[in-house]
This record gives structure tokens, sequence and C-alpha cells, in this order.
């Protein structure tokens, strides 16, 4: 197995398998030639490896991992959302505690894409937990979604939805609003098909400049949500979750700078425009200082680059997962041999 974990990839939402961008844990398929299932019985014998996205229900996890370890498969598990607040949802009954709780003890082996998602599976008991943020194929043939600057207006908002309370939408959309008259600047969000959230965008749209916010209906899959990020000189959020960060990784692709956000992307490729120690005012300042100076912008954007290169390569991505399923493919064996 090594070099090639001969790896398959088992999200039974079928969201990854959607995504025509490698981003998020589709970044870990398509940098590793892994292929995405819904169910284990479609997942070819040749498959030695299988990464289980982690979702609810876990009880339905917890089969699934039973099921593929039974046909002798390497499991390694992984979490859908790995926000500190997601997990948190996940694992908020004591049924769904105690599936987690399970998982973990007979998982071969984990992946976290965040800190705080590493630290739950290993006090839950996972073995072979390994930190391994979701790569980014900056600087890749084929994913470079920049335009020219000349064809860059406004300020892209992150998050799409009204819930979870966490994703601070309405927080993000209101700080916003006197900005957007200021810089002259329209603002861009996309919104979901829900109808709470078209009423709610009703009451935002007759308090806020007009001409300067622009909705775009949703769902938008993730190649068109690139595009359309492509188009503005800054995307913003203001969420909490803390997870992988899927927007910043977006902006990434799009060359412009990514304000806010608490995700591990954040952290790591725009370090000093995350949400992490900064208060809404000193994010939208930021934003101010963007725009009004695209030099710094081009700055900051560059900077990104060779951090996500350094750190979120998806060489190294393989690599590490390469070598998590090699400790898990020895550590299988002695089991299996103790149970004979």
């Amino acid at each position: 197995m090594k070099g090639d974990p001969r790896l398959a990839m088992l999200d039974p939402s079928g969201i990854s398998a959607q995504c025509q961008v490698p981003i998020g844990l589709a970044a870990f398929a398509d940098c590793t030639g892994a292929r995405i299932y819904r169910g284990p019985a479609t997942i070819p014998a040749g498959a030695t490896a299988v990464l289980l996205v982690l979702d609810r229900p876990l009880a339905r996890c917890l089969e699934m991992l039973l099921s593929l370890q039974s046909s002798g498969k390497i499991v390694v598990v992984t979490f859908a959302e790995s926000g500190n607040m997601p997990i948190a949802d996940l694992i908020d009954k004591p049924d769904g505690l105690r599936c987690f709780f399970e998982i973990c003890r007979c998982a071969d082996a984990a992946v976290a894409t965040t800190a705080d998602s590493e630290e739950i599976l290993r006090c839950s008991g996972a073995r072979n937990v390994d930190f391994i943020p979701v790569p980014c194929p900056v600087g890749c043939p084929g994913w470079d979604f920049s335009v020219s600057p000349d064809r860059r207006r406004g300020i892209f908002v992150g998050t799409a939805d009204f819930f979870p309370h966490y994703s601070n939408h309405v927080a993000a959309l209101l700080s916003l609003r006197d900005l957007a008259g200021q810089l002259s600047e329209p603002v861009t969000v996309v919104r979901s098909d829900r109808r709470f959230d078209r009423r709610m965008l009703r009451q935002l749209r007759r308090r806020w400049p007009r001409g300067l916010l622009n909705v775009v209906p949703g769902p938008v899959p993730p190649d068109r949500l690139v595009q359309l990020m492509a188009t503005h000189k800054v995307a913003y959020q203001l969420e909490w979750a803390g997870g992988a960060g899927q927007i910043a990784a977006l902006a990434l692709l799009c060359k412009i700078p990514s304000v806010g956000g608490h995700g591990t992307t954040e952290r790591i490729a725009f370090p000093g425009l995350c949400g992490v120690g900064r208060t809404t005012d000193e994010l939208t300042d930021l934003v101010t200082g963007l725009i009004r100076n695209p030099k710094a912008a081009e700055a900051v954007t560059a900077a990104a680059g060779e951090l996500a290169a350094a750190h979120l390569s998806p060489e190294q991505a393989r690599s590490r997962l390469v070598a998590l399923v090699d400790r898990a493919a020895a550590g299988h064996g002695m089991r299996r041999a103790d149970t004979r």
C-alpha cells in the first residue's frame, strides 16, 4: 500500500460527489485519485481503504463502518463538518454520542481537518489520528479562476444561510450595509431556497442602499460559486463554526483576499485577515483598506498563495494520507491476527 492507498471515499450524503471543484472533502478524493461512493455495497473489492465521512445519522455511519471492516477493508473516518459547533450539533443526543464513541473505538484511523476536531477524536478514543488540513490546489493547472482586476467589483458574502446561528449571516450582512454606501461597492449574497431566508433578505433589502445589495438565488454549485466569487474584490464572513474553511479555499482559487472566518484555511493562508481574535469593526476596517488599496490586496493574496502552497498542497495531503493509511493497515493486520 506504500504510495498508493487504493482509497475509496464513502460520503452517504452525496455532497462531495457533486462538487466539481476540489474543495472541502472532495479535495482529498481529488489528490488521491479516489472515487466517491454513497453506500458500502458500491465500493469495489480492489479498494482496500475507505475514508468514511461522518454525518447524521451516526448510527448509520457505525453500521457502514462495521460492514466495511467485516469485508476486510481499512476504515478511516473524518467529519463532514469539522468545526467545533457543527460537531457539537452532531453529538448533541445520548444515542448519537454513544454511536460516536463506538465509531472512534472501531475505526482504524481518523483524519482531523481542524485542530478542534483532532482533539475531539483523540479524547473520544480514536486511534491513529492525524491533523491533515483540507488541501487546496493553488497553482495547479485548471484550477485558476482569477479574472483581471478591472472585472472585479464589490464584496462577496461567504455565508449563505441564516441557520445555523453560528454562521453569523445576519451580522455579516448588517456590518456591510453602511460600508457598501461609503465605498460605493455592491455586496453580493447567495440566497438559499428556504422561504424563511427569502423573507429575511426582503427585510434587509428595505434597509439597504438602493442598488448595492445583489441577491443570487441558490443553492449555487461550487463551480458556479467560484466563478461568481472571482468577480469580486474581497470575500467576507463572520462565521464562528471554525471548520475547514471552504470560502477561504475558493478565495485562494480566485486570487482575492478572504476576510473573517475561523476555518483552518483562513488561519493558515490569511492569518492577518481571519476572524480569530478580531472584532467586527477591525474586520470591516480590513475590508475598507483592501478595497481602497488594490496593491495591498494583491500583496496579501500573493502571500496567501505562498502559504497555501507550503501548507495546503495536494501533494502534501496525499503523502500524509498515504502514511496514515499505512499505519492503520499495520494495526489492522495485528488486530485481525489477535482475533483468530
